[in-house]
Formats: C-alpha cells, sequence, structure tokens
C-alpha cells in the first residue's frame, strides 16, 4: 500500500498542466462527445428504453403549462358566465391528470 501511495505522490509532484505532450501519462486521454459518452456500453434495449424515458419526461413536463392553460380557461369562462364549456374543461384536465400518473412512472 505504501508502495502505491508513493507512486501516485512522484506521478502528482511531476505532472506538469502546461505539458501537452502525447508522451505524458496523463496527456493520452481523448475527448468524447456527450452522446458517445452516455451510448458507450448501452445496447439496443438500453437505447430504447433511454428513448421511453425521454419520452415520458418530455410529456410529464408539459403537463404542467398544459394544465395551467385549460385551469385558466376554466376560470376565464366563469368569469364570463360561459358555464358551458366547463365539463370539456374538466375532460381535458382529466386526461392531463390521467397522462401525468401514467408518465411519472418512467
Amino acid at each position: 500500500m505504501n508502495e502505491l501511495a508513493e507512486l501516485v505522490k512522484e506521478k502528482v509532484a511531476t505532472y506538469d498542466p502546461s505539458d501537452e505532450a502525447k508522451s505524458s501519462e496523463f496527456g493520452t486521454l481523448e475527448k468524447m462527445s456527450f452522446k458517445e459518452l452516455i451510448f458507450r456500453y448501452a445496447s439496443g434495449s438500453d437505447k430504447v428504453m433511454f428513448g421511453a424515458a425521454w419520452f415520458a419526461s418530455m410529456m410529464f413536463g408539459a403537463a404542467l403549462p398544459g394544465f395551467t392553460l385549460i385551469f385558466g380557461e376554466m376560470i376565464d369562462s366563469i368569469g364570463g358566465n360561459g358555464f358551458d364549456s366547463l365539463g370539456t374543461q374538466a375532460k381535458w384536465m382529466l386526461i392531463i391528470g390521467a397522462g401525468v400518473y401514467v408518465f411519472s412512472f418512467f
């Protein structure tokens, strides 16, 4: 264990960040894109699950703006004595709520 600690201390002491030489032990790392970083070891089923989770999170995130738009229309219709459209707006709110329930489990 002491040998490893000594080796690490030696490597850290001799490291020069301004040295961009490829011969350096620390200079041999390659840059990776974000896509390569995420999907490097992913199988086909992992990619499908990632896509499904991405879609579910987008739908879950779109639920709050959708709910606020429907709720705003509902409040406007109450203020204007337009009680006819309250049933339709309530149905849309139930649909959005069911979508949130489904998509929150991904």
